[in-house]
């Protein structure tokens, strides 16, 4: 793997496309020509600065791919199935709910997998325990597999309850 960085499309003489979240791409390829490595990484800057001036939830799940969006619906009602009363936003570049005044969870779709980001590591630790990849922050749900439906709502309330336990921000 070979990562593409923005002075690469400069020298192949294309515009660089600033990302504050997005540093470089990765090229399966590495025999590929600087301009085609170049081009592919002015195409992913391209549609991830899009990606940054949405304005609502909508907005951001219509620019991906119809299976992805799909999964992305999903995860969504079951947020809005188990915390009706979160307040939903963009924060961060992507779809975000809070409740009391505090961030409940976000959401982005990635590459391979759509990425729930629980804001507290104990709500991570309970889907690691399960079997999930993730990060420190971060559950990862592969593209073209079910969503533990049952597992997303339970910690969703779990976040709900610790939200609500706090004195609102």
């Amino acid at each position: 793997m070979v990562a593409l960085r923005i002075a690469e499309a400069v020298t192949a003489g294309l515009p660089a496309i600033e990302c504050n979240h997005i540093k470089a791409i990765r090229c399966n390829h590495e025999e590929k020509s600087a301009v085609s490595r170049a081009f592919l990484l002015y195409i992913y800057f391209v549609k991830f600065k899009a990606m940054e001036k949405v304005t609502n939830v909508d907005e951001y799940i219509s620019g991906f791919e119809p299976e992805v969006q799909e999964m992305m619906l999903k995860l969504r009602f079951l947020i809005k199935t188990a915390a009706p009363m979160a307040v939903e936003m963009i924060s961060y570049g992507m779809p975000s709910y809070k409740v009391n005044g505090r961030p409940l969870v976000y959401f982005a779709a990635h590459t391979r997998h759509l990425g729930l980001y629980p804001a507290g590591t104990s709500t991570v630790d309970f889907f690691k325990k399960q079997g999930f990849e993730g990060t420190k922050g971060s559950v990862h749900f592969p593209f073209g597999k079910p969503l533990p439906e049952a597992l997303i709502s339970e910690a969703i309330l779990f976040r709900v309850n610790e939200n609500m336990s706090k004195k609102k921000k």
